[in-house]
C-alpha cells in the first residue's frame, strides 16, 4: 500500500471548506484575537480537560495507508464520556458563524474523535463545537454524538472526496523522486566551480548545517544551488525548498534555471509568491469581501477545481500562470497562490515571507499539526542584514496619526475621539522638547504613551468589528503600522535603539534594530538546513556574526570562472574622497574619469559617493552630452529608460553617473559591450552619523570592531558589487578604475582586490597606457 502523511487540516480544509473571503471577519486581527480567546478559554477549564492534544492514526483506504495527524483542542473525560472539543472565535453573529461552517468545523472534530476513539478503544464519543465571540465574549456550543464506526465513516467519506487529489499528488511526487535519481545536470560539461557549489549545497543539507558560500558571478549559483538540493529531496529528507530572493531580478533568474531542469526532464512543482498588490487584479483599491470582489465570492468552493487543474498541469507556477488560472475559475491570486505553495517542491519568495514577523508564511511556520522538512537558500545574501534590520525597525509618524485621527473624529465615536486627543498631547509633548529638528535617543517610551497607543489598537479593533463594513485605506494602514510597532516594542532588548525624530515638519517616534540575529536564528532553527549565498560575502566574519550572532559556521569562497586577463583593475591611490577633501581632489577625479572613457568608444558607469558628490561632478560633464545622472527616487519607468541608454556596440560613449550602493550598483545585468567599464570613487563608506555610530557602539560592546562592523565593511560591500556589474559572462572583457587614497591599506587590499590583479595608477596618462595595452591584448 501507499503510505501517506496527511494533517486533519490539510484534509477537511480542502475537502469541506466552503464559503468566500472575507477581511471583515477573518483577517490578522482576529486570527490574533482568536489565539488569544482560544487560550484564555482552555485554561479556565477542569482538572479533566487536556488540551491542545497531539493525535494520530492510520486508516486504509483503498490504495492507500493513510497516517491521519492533527492537535484537538480540547479533550474531556468525566467518567466514561469523552467529549471531542472544537473551538472557534469570530468577530460575525455566533449562531450566522456556525450555519456557514458548521459542516467544516464539525469535520475537523470528527478527524480527532476518530483519532481518539482508535487510539483509547472507545466505542463512542460527543463532539462538542464551541463558538466564542470577539465582539462580546459570549459563548454558545453545539453537541453531537458519534459511535466510533460513525466517526470512521465520515472520515472515509471525507477522503472519497481527497483521493483523486491525493493520486494527483502522488503521481506527481513518484515522477520526481524517478527523475532526481535518473537525470544528472542539465548540461554536458559544468562551469569552473559548479561542481564544488553543488557538492557544498549538497553537504549542508546531509549534514543539517548552515553554510556561507561566496561564489563568483558566473559560476551559475542558482542553478547549482537548487540542483544540490536534488539527491536529499529523492531521499525523501526534504519535502519543501525555500529559494529566497531580495529582489525581482533574483525571481527572474531562479525561474529560468527551474525552466532549464524541466527542459532537462526533472518533475517537479516550483511555485513563485509575490506582494499581495502586485497579484491582486484591483490592486489592493477595494476591500476583500463578496461583497466588493468577485474573485473572493465562494472562493473556497471554486478554488478545489482550480487547485486539482494547476496541480496536475503546471510545473513552474509563476505570476502569469497564477492569473489564468485565477481568472479561468474567477478566484483571488493572492490567497490562490498561498494554497498552491502547500503543494509545492520549490518556492520562490521574497525575504519578507520567512523572516519579516508581521507578515511571514504562518501556515509553514506555525502550524502545530504539520512537518515541513524544508531547507533555505538565500539568494544575494549580502543584503540579508539590511533587509531583516528592517524588517524589526518600525516608526510612528506624528503626520500620519492625524491623518487617521481626523476620519475618526468625523465618526463621532467618543472612546477614539478622547483616545486619540490624549496621544495627541503625547505626541504634542514629544514636538516640544526641541524648537527646530531634533533626535533624541531614549531608553524606553513614556509608559503612559505606550498605553494610550495599545488601548488605541483595541478600540479601533472594536470599532472594526462592530463596523464590517469601515474600509477606510488611512486607518486600515495606520491600525497595522501600530500593531507591528507594538509587536517589535515587546521584543526590544539591547539589541534596539528607541528615538525620537522630528524633520522635515513631521515627528517620529522609532525603534531600530541593530542585530536581528537572535530572531533570525529562530527562524532558522525551523530549517533543516540553509546555504547563504551571493558573489560577496567577503569577510565572512561579518556576515557570519551579523546574520547569525556568531562565526562558527562553514563557509566556502568559489574564485571566478573567468579569464583574469578579461579585467584590468587600475588602483588610484593617490586622490582623497573624504569628505573634507571632496573640493580640491574633484577637479583631479574628474580629469580621470573623462581620461578613462576616452581611451575607447563604450558604455560606462561611474559610481560616487552620494547625490551631493554627484552634483558636483556634473558642473565637469554639464555640456558633455555623453554623460547621463542617476536622478533622486526614480521610478521603475526611469530606471529602465536609463539603462535602455546603454546600448550594444555604440557608435557614441555612454557614461552614467550613479550613487555607490544605490539601485544601478547591483542587480543589474548590462552584458558585453553593454557595460566594458566602471569607474568606482570612494570606499563605499556610509554617511557617518547618529545612526550608523549607534551600530558602531553596539558592536564595540560586545567585543567586536565597531568601525568595521558600521562602515567599513559596508562600504566595501558596495565597492565590490559595482565591480561584479563589469563582468558578467565568459566573453565579457572589461576594465575598472577605483579611486581612493585608502585602497592599498590591508583592509581593503585583503577585501576588494584579494585575488584579483591590479595596477596603480597616478595619473590620466598612466591611465591611457595600461589601457591602451589592456585593449591590444
Amino acid at each position: 500500500m501507499i503510505e501517506v502523511s496527511l494533517s486533519v487540516h490539510e484534509l477537511v480544509d480542502f475537502v469541506l471548506r466552503t464559503g468566500s473571503i472575507d477581511t471583515r471577519y477573518f483577517n490578522l486581527e482576529t486570527m490574533q484575537e482568536g489565539t488569544r480567546l482560544h487560550n484564555i478559554y482552555q485554561s479556565k477549564q477542569g482538572p479533566n480537560y487536556i488540551s491542545e492534544l497531539p493525535l494520530n492514526g492510520y486508516i486504509e483506504f483503498d490504495e492507500y495507508n493513510v497516517f491521519l495527524h492533527g492537535r484537538a483542542d480540547g479533550i474531556i473525560v468525566e467518567d466514561e464520556k469523552v467529549i471531542i472539543e472544537e473551538i472557534k472565535t469570530t468577530n460575525m453573529p455566533l449562531e450566522k458563524f456556525f450555519e456557514e461552517n458548521k459542516d467544516w468545523h464539525l469535520g475537523q472534530a470528527v478527524c480527532y474523535g476518530y483519532l481518539y476513539c482508535k487510539e483509547h478503544d472507545v466505542d463512542e464519543a460527543e463532539v462538542c463545537l464551541t463558538y466564542i465571540s470577539q465582539v462580546d465574549e459570549g459563548v454558545i456550543k453545539k453537541s453531537f454524538k458519534y459511535t466510533f464506526q460513525e466517526f470512521k465513516n465520515a472520515l472515509i467519506g471525507y477522503l472519497l472526496k481527497y483521493l483523486n487529489f491525493q493520486r494527483i499528488l502522488t503521481k506527481r511526487h513518484k515522477e520526481m523522486v524517478e527523475s532526481f535519481k535518473k537525470y544528472s545536470f542539465p548540461f554536458e560539461s559544468k562551469r569552473k566551480g559548479q561542481d564544488e557549489l553543488i557538492s557544498s549545497v549538497d553537504e549542508a543539507l546531509k549534514t543539517k548545517e548552515i553554510y556561507f558560500i561566496e561564489a563568483s558571478t558566473g559560476i551559475g549559483k542558482t542553478i547549482s544551488t537548487i540542483y544540490g538540493t536534488f539527491d536529499e529531496i529523492a531521499n525523501e529528507h526534504l519535502n519543501k525548498v525555500f529559494y529566497l530572493c531580495p529582489k525581482n531580478s533574483g525571481f527572474d533568474s531562479s525561474i529560468n534555471a527551474f525552466k532549464i531542469l524541466c527542459e532537462g526532464k526533472f518533475k517537479f512543482i516550483a511555485s513563485t509568491l509575490s506582494a499581495k498588490e502586485k497579484e491582486c487584479p484591483f490592486k489592493l483599491d477595494r476591500p476583500c469581501t463578496p461583497k466588493f470582489c468577485p474573485y473572493a465570492e465562494n472562493f473556497y468552493y471554486r478554488e478545489r477545481e482550480a487547485l486539482f487543474e494547476i496541480i496536475a498541469n503546471e510545473s513552474i507556477i509563476d505570476l502569469s500562470i497564477i492569473r489564468y488560472y485565477s481568472e479561468k475559475h474567477k478566484i483571488c491570486p493572492f490567497e490562490f497562490n498561498l494554497d498552491v505553495l502547500l503543494y509545492s517542491d520549490f518556492i520562490v519568495c521574497d525575504l519578507n515571507y520567512v523572516f519579516n514577523p508581521t507578515s511571514y508564511l504562518k501556515r509553514f511556520f506555525e502550524m502545530p499539526d504539520k512537518t515541513y522538512f524544508s531547507a533555505a537558500l538565500v539568494d544575494e545574501s549580502h543584503n540579508f542584514l539590511s533587509r531583516t534590520r528592517d524588517m524589526y525597525s518600525i516608526s510612528l509618524s506624528y503626520e500620519d496619526f492625524k491623518t487617521t485621527r481626523k476620519i475618526y473624529d468625523a465618526l463621532g465615536d467618543k472612546k477614539i475621539k478622547n483616545l486619540t486627543k490624549n496621544i495627541n498631547h503625547d505626541f504634542r509633548l514629544f514636538e516640544s522638547m526641541e524648537e527646530d529638528d531634533f533626535e533624541m535617543e531614549v531608553q524606553q517610551f513614556d509608559e503612559t504613551f505606550i498605553k494610550h497607543l495599545k488601548k488605541l489598537r483595541e478600540v479601533m479593533l472594536d470599532y472594526k468589528e462592530k463596523n464590517p463594513d469601515f474600509n477606510e485605506n488611512q486607518c486600515r494602514a495606520f491600525s497595522l503600522n501600530l500593531k507591528t510597532f507594538l509587536d517589535i516594542y515587546q521584543m526590544v532588548d539591547e539589541t534596539f535603539v528607541l528615538y525620537i525624530k522630528k524633520e522635515d515638519n513631521d515627528l517620529n517616534i522609532s525603534i531600530q534594530s541593530i542585530d536581528p540575529s537572535k530572531f533570525v536564528r529562530e527562524r532558522l532553527s525551523q530549517f533543516e538546513s540553509t546555504v547563504f549565498f551571493s558573489a560577496t560575502l567577503t569577510p565572512f566574519e561579518f556576515y557570519e556574526n551579523t546574520i547569525l550572532g556568531r562565526n562558527n559556521v562553514k563557509s566556502l569562497a568559489i574564485p571566478s570562472p573567468f579569464d583574469p586577463d578579461n579585467f584590468k583593475v587600475m588602483v588610484n591611490n593617490t586622490l582623497s574622497v573624504k569628505y573634507k577633501d571632496r573640493e580640491s581632489t574633484i577637479s583631479d577625479i574628474a580629469k580621470q574619469i573623462n581620461a578613462y572613457v576616452n581611451c575607447r568608444i563604450g558604455n560606462y558607469l561611474v559610481f560616487v559617493p552620494s547625490f551631493a558628490y554627484l552634483e558636483l561632478l556634473r558642473k565637469y560633464f554639464y555640456n558633455d552630452e555623453r554623460f547621463v545622472f542617476q536622478e533622486k527616487n526614480m521610478s521603475a519607468n526611469q530606471t529602465q529608460e536609463f539603462l535602455e541608454d546603454f546600448k550594444i556596440d555604440p557608435e557614441v560613449s555612454r557614461v552614467g553617473v550613479c550613487v555607490l550602493g544605490g539601485s544601478f550598483s547591483e542587480g543589474i545585468d548590462l552584458i558585453g559591450s553593454r557595460l566594458i567599464g566602471a569607474v568606482i570613487v570612494g570606499v563605499g563608506i556610509p554617511q557617518i552619523n547618529k545612526e550608523n555610530d549607534r551600530i558602531k557602539e553596539y558592536y564595540d560592546s560586545i567585543e567586536l570592531n565597531g568601525f568595521e562592523f558600521s562602515y567599513t565593511y559596508p562600504g566595501i560591500n558596495k565597492v565590490m558589487q559595482a565591480m561584479g556589474r563589469v563582468i558578467r559572462t565568459k566573453d565579457d572583457k572589461g576594465s575598472v578604475l577605483l579611486i581612493d587614497n585608502r585602497l592599498l591599506w590591508q583592509k581593503y587590499k585583503d577585501t576588494i582586490l584579494k585575488n584579483r590583479p591590479y595596477v596603480v595608477v597616478k595619473n590620466e596618462n598612466d591611465i591611457e597606457k595600461e589601457l591602451k595595452t589592456f585593449y591590444k591584448k
